[in-house]
């Protein structure tokens, strides 16, 4: 039997062929022939004049022909259903307030240890009854209506012992009939309606359950406990629904001829009127129907039901596992799809010699339990007449009796579209003794095969039978009887039945939602079926069926155990508590509410992230104060490749000591795009834990906090009436307060707006842009002095620079403001002795804030400013503070500006001076950053102030992709402070190795990537015992205590794999894919094919299991920042893993010791450049993904960074050792304060300096080769390009002497706008210091960006037929001192084959400081086209000074514009 949708009796398989027939036979024949019952749905009932023209469509058009009205719609929703011909029915469709007129469909069926199982799944008390808080009136009591195929009202699972009374708030009724009376209602069962169809049979017109479907998903969900229950006492135990205090409501819809979609809109409706807080309908159209949803009744009534505040849960179909094949997936509605349980009814094989074949199947055949009976193949048994794929399936008149009489026979499923039912039948009409039946998809699925031995076994299992089959004479088997098998793992798994998405109606919204047990349950069926029967036992009470109509019932019942526990909670939130949906582009905000109880709370969150993808969250740990307290977090998602060949899954889960909350994560197709659904599915109960997330829509589709950026700040006080005028012009608005107002640097401010009202304001005549508020990431010491000592070599000729006392060097004060997350005033490193007092030119203050001690936060002379900024989400009083309770900011500010601290280490390690890059330089700190991450308004706010203040330079490390320029706050903070002269530093983004990845790319900044230092944390391992030990070389950081002389159990991780799990999975040491008892007490070896980050999971994973310690085997893992230090962890070099492997697999008893962990100096090669680090281009949408500019700019030392930590953070602390007072981190957030601390050095020496000539002292000085004079590499050895490092690693000592500087003025940036696509009228609002005359080129090209004078060079799109020029300016900046003002410089350049690089002229004469040349630099090519992208270099040289510009050629543009 074929296409068949899998149920697990004959009675559903007839039923269901029924339901599919009828379908299909009546809605297409309504179509076709017109005549036939028709839906006409108006809309709300709430709106009177729908309710008038619904009263006069049925007076007017039925007045004599009363009976052709089959329902009216009246309580949640406005309509009727009625006999109506197709002429009739388009007729009706032009009618004022008709919504929709479709012929009415017929739905099919989807057809206790479940709920133990579902307790220990979750891991914490579950309790079925009633909230301590609850009254005794039974205010507490949830109401479940079921649409289904009526109940049984004397199953003992609906018994009303000790049940309260009914709920006052019950408006239903107790439908009577001839065998259903008003007393099968009782306390529990509390109401029953039924709805007559023309064509059925009177015999159906009751609300009692005929069919069993009905009994068994109402007993699931609120069914009554019931002890020693079982099918002929098989999965015996207790039965019981989840929300066993839940009342019920049925609603028959359904009979053996189908479920009428005007029967069930009829029973919303009345549901919504009766008091109903859950629906639950375990129905649906078949996936091949695709229902749009104005026409389909499920997806109509539910939107009404939930508009009153009714959950509606429903099956997701049984079409699977083929895709798209989902139901019921309208986003108002809760979809359920199947999965199993850790119970298995096994029916298991013994072959001759007692060898034992597990199989699947409930059976009750009396058999010999010893292997007697002779064995066969269906193939061997095969008819004369039939074929031999008919035959290997047993397919109806395929087998020979001759053959088969007596006989064990093992039938396959060929082609997958076989049953073992049919393949029984066969065998059994043939006189067979029993059917093994071989079957990938149904081998987890116990089906009922009544009294005739039949099992399921996968091919697997099927494998040894044949073998066995095919080596003995005479083989011999029997089919050992159904046994109940507790504890089976693995579990949960999806059913193969159950339907798969993507929706058809949007992949934008992941469906099916959620799973739920939904294979072999046990639960209440009618009482006389005696097709279920046992010959010569009475008709079994329970059944065991499986479907997604059995799923729907428990999520049910999990929504109804919320709604008693919370009454006030809406379907939002409810639903939100066991799953959310919400759509996200590249970034995607989410909003978490405590709902705990405890108050007090932390979470943490852990990512597992799919290969190829970046995925970025922030922050990484919840703080809650307090119960109903709301929190936000954001994730960032990018990703290595251009786009994905099938859709990929992760999932984030915030965890505390009480439990934990899963989120998962789907990404679509085109990554570039970034187009992708993020979906947060909770795990049932996730009521009882501590958090329930809301508040899931699109943010930029909903009211919010909105930016509206109107240019240049006024000269007079014009600016703040241009605010109050825009804002008391907002359609009934006026006189609201902006959140911020930007007035020193820039004018404009950020408020609270609707969508309409953003979109009017931009329209406002001096508005630049608006645009939402977005949540921006932060980009989260030996490393001073690695970059002295490289200065050191290759820069001998400033003998007077290595003549100062290391790095203290005080030649004047500069500011540095550091836009983060705060910073802890006590610690060393901020200390003011023997500073000067504070400088006049400072004009901030010190905001202590208003924390419950104020007065705990002090500045002194080094940090001489501190602010904070709070967000709509942020305003407890607690965040209102400068002070750091992250730690990111201290960090950061005490790289670039820390003092000199003596014996600093981390634990012992990394031991010796700590100091920052400037640690004369004073601090500014400008909190825009909390746990929440980095509000654009709060970043905005902060550039104003700091602008106003009077900071030298800014630091700042987070970022985000700006798709405009015009609505990033970063690119339009620093354009504004380095208009003012104020040095702009950032993070180029820890979104690497992907291309394109880099942020903050606008030219006026300078962008820093990160680098490696030559500081490695040895972790060795030693391999054996005794003389023939042998020493792997490691690196990790772990302070636990470690005994050298114990040696553990080595194995790898693939060996402790569990016999479910994927072995790749095993071998990269995934989560539950290892055998707790195999990891126990040994060392595991791990590889590691997706990224960094995963290291920690994978740790905690074999930490979980009790394990001693973990070998990473990877060869791109550099930041160790992300390792638990608690827990013994070493990554080594796939090289070395291959030794280790060749141990452990040459060795019976193989050992292993990982030692401790200790630092080492001048001993790695370095720099190189990390994974995580941002690469090149920038490729800005506004250009269709050309490229621009050359980007990042500089690279920086930003692994295993040792700096100032939050003093008395305990979650920094190792298990068992203190706080500590300096922390290890790693990210382009580290790599920035040290081109910041280098900038305030050249500011101190070079007051008269602009941003763009202290950014090309350090590009053009800066170096490309490591410690032992080879190329900088990236993680995976190759040789890195500017995409990577852009000029190369930064020096200290060079950019004070560059000799000579590129200037990118005023003009630049400005004709950088106009290239950029702005207009004249944008521009001129942007700035208020345009030169005189200046004006947009009339003829401008996006190409002429190249031309703006940067210190770097690109050209794109360069084809070969024709050369391209670019002109660049240098400017004269020699040491009087040295007497090299009037001086010569000629030009090196260094080009890659294929690429003809000349430049005009080669030399260039300045005669004093400050003197302007310019060159011309011509590309042209031999071949006709690039194959990549070409790099090289031009540098000037004096024989003092050398001065070098990368440059980058691209043939092509992206790949996506092709």
């Amino acid at each position: 039997m074929k296409g068949l949708t899998f149920f697990f009796t004959p009675f559903f398989s007839l039923l269901l062929c029924l339901l599919c027939l009828t379908f299909k036979t009546e809605t297409e024949a309504a179509l076709r022939n017109g005549d036939g019952v028709y839906i006409v749905y108006m809309g709300s009932a709430s709106s009177a004049a729908n309710a008038y023209r619904a009263q006069i469509l049925i007076n007017t058009m039925f007045k004599r022909r009363g009976s052709d009205i089959v329902h009216t719609y009246k309580h949640g929703f406005t309509g009727f259903a009625a006999r109506l011909t197709a002429e009739e029915a388009k007729e009706i469709a032009k009618k004022p307030g008709v919504v929709s007129v479709f012929p009415d469909p017929n739905y099919q069926l989807h057809t206790t240890h479940s709920w133990d199982f579902l307790k220990y799944q979750t891991a914490v008390k579950i309790d079925s009854g009633p909230p301590s808080s609850a009254s005794s009136d039974g205010s507490y009591d949830s109401i479940i209506g079921v649409l289904d195929t009526g109940i049984w009202p004397e199953s003992e699972s609906f018994n009303d012992k000790d049940m309260g009374p009914i709920p006052s708030r019950w408006k239903g009724t107790c439908m009577e009939a001839k065998d259903f009376n008003s007393s099968n209602c009782n306390r529990k069962i509390i109401g029953a309606r039924f709805y007559k169809n023309p064509d059925d049979d009177s015999e159906y017109f009751t609300t009692r359950d005929v069919i069993g479907h009905g009994s068994h998903v109402s007993s699931t969900a609120a069914g009554s406990a019931v002890e020693n229950a079982s099918y002929y006492g098989v999965a015996s135990g207790t039965a019981k629904g989840g929300s066993p205090n839940a009342r019920i409501a049925m609603y028959k819809v359904c009979n053996p001829g189908g479920c009428t979609g005007s029967s069930i809109l009829a029973a919303f409706d009345d549901a919504i009127a009766d008091g109903v807080d859950v629906l639950s309908l375990s129905l649906g159209a078949p996936s091949y129907a695709r229902i749009e949803l104005h026409t389909d009744p499920i997806a109509i009534g539910a939107f009404h039901a939930v508009e009153q505040g009714i959950v509606v849960v429903c099956s997701a179909g049984n079409d699977g596992p083929d895709g798209g094949t989902v139901v019921n997936t309208a986003p108002w509605i809760m979809t359920v799809a199947a999965n199993t349980i850790d119970r298995d009814l096994e029916s298991d094989v013994v072959l001759g010699g007692n060898k034992v074949i597990k199989g699947e199947g409930i059976h009750f055949g009396n058999v010999s339990k010893s292997p007697v009976y002779p064995l066969i193949h269906g193939k061997s048994a095969k008819d004369a007449d039939a074929s031999e794929g008919t035959a290997r399936a047993c397919e109806s008149g395929s087998l020979d009796q001759e053959k088969v009489k007596g006989k064990i026979v093992i039938c396959e499923n060929v082609d997958g579209s076989y049953y073992a039912s049919n393949a029984r039948d066969e065998v059994k009409s043939k006189g067979g003794i029993g059917c093994i039946f071989v079957d990938d998809k149904t081998r987890a699925v116990a089906s009922y095969y009544g009294s005739f031995p039949t099992t399921v076994v996968d091919s697997k299992e099927a494998a040894e039978i044949f073998s066995y089959l095919n080596s003995t004479k005479d083989p011999v088997a029997t089919i050992l009887p159904t046994v109940t098998v507790e504890k089976f793992t693995p579990a949960p798994s999806t059913a193969y039945f159950s339907s798969r998405g993507p929706s058809s109606l949007t992949r934008s919204i992941l469906k099916p939602d959620i799973t739920a047990p939904g294979v072999a349950i046990l639960a209440a069926w009618t009482g006389k079926d005696s097709s279920i029967s046992l010959e010569g036992k009475p008709p079994s009470q329970f059944n065991v069926i499986s479907g997604t109509s059995m799923a729907a019932p428990h999520a049910t019942a999990v929504a109804s155990l919320i709604k008693s526990q919370h009454p006030t909670w809406g379907p939002s939130a409810i639903r939100s508590a066991i799953m959310t949906t919400g759509n996200e582009n590249k970034t995607v905000n989410r909003t978490v509410t405590n709902v705990g109880g405890d108050g007090v709370a932390v979470y943490t969150v852990s990512v597992e992230t799919p290969p190829g993808f970046n995925i970025q969250v922030t922050p990484e740990k919840l703080q809650f104060t307090k119960d109903g307290e709301k929190l936000t977090y954001q994730v960032i998602v990018s990703a290595a490749a251009a786009s994905l060949k099938k859709d990929v899954f992760g999932a984030l889960t915030w965890s505390n000591a009480n439990g934990n909350i899963t989120q998962e994560l789907e990404a679509f197709l085109k990554l570039r795009a970034m187009t992708r659904c993020f979906t947060v599915t909770f795990l049932l109960f996730t009521f009882l834990l501590l958090s329930v997330i809301q508040n899931c829509e699109s943010e930029a589709s909903k009211s919010g906090d909105y930016i509206i950026y109107m240019g240049a700040a006024s000269s007079d006080s014009s600016t703040g009436n241009d605010h109050v005028e825009l804002m008391s012009s907002m359609l009934k608005r006026s006189g609201k307060t902006p959140r911020h107002r930007y007035k020193h640097g820039f004018s404009g401010f950020a408020a609270y707006l609707s969508e309409d009202e953003a979109s009017l304001m931009a329209k406002q005549p001096g508005v630049v842009s608006v645009f939402p508020d977005q949540m921006i990431p932060l980009h989260t010491t030996r490393s001073w002095d690695f970059l002295v000592q490289e200065s050191y070599q290759r820069e001998a000729y400033f003998t007077e620079m290595n003549n100062q006392p290391e790095l203290d060097v005080a030649v004047g004060d500069t500011i540095i403001g550091f836009i983060d997350s705060g910073i802890w005033p006590e610690s060393q490193s901020f200390d003011d002795r023997h500073m000067s007092p504070v400088p006049e030119k400072w004009k901030g203050t010190c905001m202590r804030g208003k924390k419950t001690n104020p007065g705990s936060f002090r500045c002194n002379k080094k940090i001489i400013g501190a602010r904070y900024y709070n967000s709509s989400f942020l305003l407890d009083p607690d965040y209102e503070t400068p002070r750091d309770y992250m730690g990111h900011g201290t960090h950061v500010a005490s790289i670039a500006a820390g003092r000199i601290i003596s014996d600093a280490s981390y634990y012992g390690m990394a031991g010796g001076t700590m100091r920052g890059g400037s640690p004369t330089s004073r601090i500014a700190m400008y909190r825009a950053c909390s746990i929440l991450g980095c509000r654009g308004s709060s970043i905005l706010a902060a550039f104003d102030d700091a602008i106003a203040d009077g900071v030298d330079v800014i630091s700042i490390s987070m970022g985000l992709w700006p798709d405009n320029l015009l609505e990033d706050p970063i690119s339009i903070g620093s354009f504004h402070a380095v208009e003012r002269g104020i040095t702009v530093v950032c993070a180029a983004g820890n979104f690497g190795p992907a291309s394109q990845s880099v942020v903050n790319a606008a030219p006026w900044m300078i962008t820093v990537a990160a680098s490696t230092i030559d500081r490695g944390f040895e972790s060795n391992v030693l391999l054996g015992g005794g003389n023939k030990s042998r020493l792997i070389q490691g690196v990790g950081i772990n302070v636990a205590n470690i005994d050298t002389t114990q040696a553990n159990q080595i194995i790898h991780g693939r060996s402790a794999k569990k016999i479910d799990a994927n072995e790749e999975a095993a071998r990269n040491c995934a989560p539950d894919t290892m055998n707790r008892t195999i990891v126990e007490g040994k060392i595991v070896v791990c590889d590691n094919d997706v990224g960094q980050q995963v290291i920690q999971w994978k740790s905690e994973e074999v930490k979980r299991l009790g394990g001693t310690g973990m070998i990473i085997v990877d060869d791109k893992s550099m930041d160790l920042s992300y390792i638990d230090p608690s827990f013994l962890v070493t990554i080594v070099k796939p090289v070395d893993g291959l030794r280790i492997m060749s141990y452990i697999n040459s060795t019976r008893e193989p050992i292993a010791t990982i030692m401790p962990t200790r630092s080492r100096t001048g001993h790695d090669l370095a720099p190189s450049i990390p994974s995580f680090s941002s690469r090149g281009p920038y490729l800005p949408e506004a250009f269709s993904r050309d490229l621009l500019l050359l980007q990042p700019d500089i690279a920086a030392p930003g692994v295993n960074i040792l700096a100032s930590w939050l003093i008395g953070d305990l979650n920094a602390a190792p298990q068992g050792k203190p706080p500590p007072l300096v922390n290890i981190e790693s990210g382009t957030s580290m790599s920035c304060p040290h081109v910041s601390g280098i900038a305030a050095r050249l500011k101190s020496e070079n007051p008269y300096w602009t941003p763009a000539a202290i950014r090309s002292a350090i590009m053009t000085t800066a170096v490309q080769t490591t410690n032992t004079g080879s190329h900088i590499t990236t993680e995976t050895g190759d040789k890195a390009t500017p995409y990577d490092f852009g000029a190369g690693q930064v020096t200290v000592f060079g950019p004070s002497s560059p000799g000579l500087v590129y200037e990118t003025d005023q003009t630049d940036y400005l004709r950088f706008l106009c290239y950029y696509g702005f207009t004249s009228y944008q521009i001129r609002r942007m700035s208020n210091r345009i030169p005189q005359g200046f004006a947009c080129p009339e003829q401008s090209d996006k190409e002429d960006i190249s031309n703006i004078n940067y210190p770097s060079i690109s050209i794109s799109n360069f084809n070969g037929e024709e050369s391209r020029s670019v002109i660049r300016t240098l400017t004269n900046v020699a040491s009087r001192l040295i007497g090299d003002e009037d001086t010569v410089y000629t030009v090196s350049i260094d080009a890659p084959k294929g690429l003809q690089v000349s430049v005009t002229p080669r030399r260039l004469h300045f005669r004093r400081i400050g003197d302007k040349l310019s060159y011309q630099v011509m590309f042209s090519s031999s071949t006709y086209t690039l194959q990549e992208d070409a790099f090289g270099s031009i540098t000037w040289s004096n024989g003092m000074y050398r001065v070098r510009s990368p440059f980058a050629v691209t043939s092509k543009a992206d790949d996506s514009d092709q």
